[in-house]
């Protein structure tokens, strides 16, 4: 009876451990709005295998962090402004490395060129 309780234990303590692990080696993305309008129908494609991760953002809101299965420090992003749908699309990933399990950030800003409003992403270590 001992043995079997005593193996009962070790199997819940050794899936408790690989949970806590397999958390630690997530990668993580959140997007935060560092412009001064409100960003909706927020569209992010991290690579071409990855999820999509679609929201709204508020002037200076931060998204929660989601986790993702692989990302670029550059990614695939649409987002509505004022109606207008913008677009940033990076021209290639050649020479990028794909980010590491952790805590990532993307920051989204909406720029102003004669007129002509367009969307940029910078990417930030946590």
């Amino acid at each position: 009876m001992k043995t079997i309780l005593s193996m009962a234990l070790a199997v819940v303590l050794l899936g408790s451990s690989a949970c806590k692990k397999d958390k630690e080696d997530q990668l993580l993305i959140r997007l935060v709005n560092t412009s001064i309008y409100q960003m909706d129908n927020v569209l992010v494609q991290t690579s071409a295998s990855s999820s999509h991760l679609i929201l709204s953002l508020k002037p200076g809101e931060s998204s929660e962090f989601k986790v993702f299965r692989s990302a670029y420090p550059n990614a695939y992003l649409e987002v509505t402004v004022n109606g207008e749908k913008l677009v940033h699309q990076p021209i290639d990933y050649v020479g990028s490395s794909l980010l590491k399990s952790g805590k990532h950030s993307y920051l989204l800003d909406i720029q102003d060129f004669n007129g002509m409003p367009n969307v940029s992403l910078t990417y930030r270590n946590f």
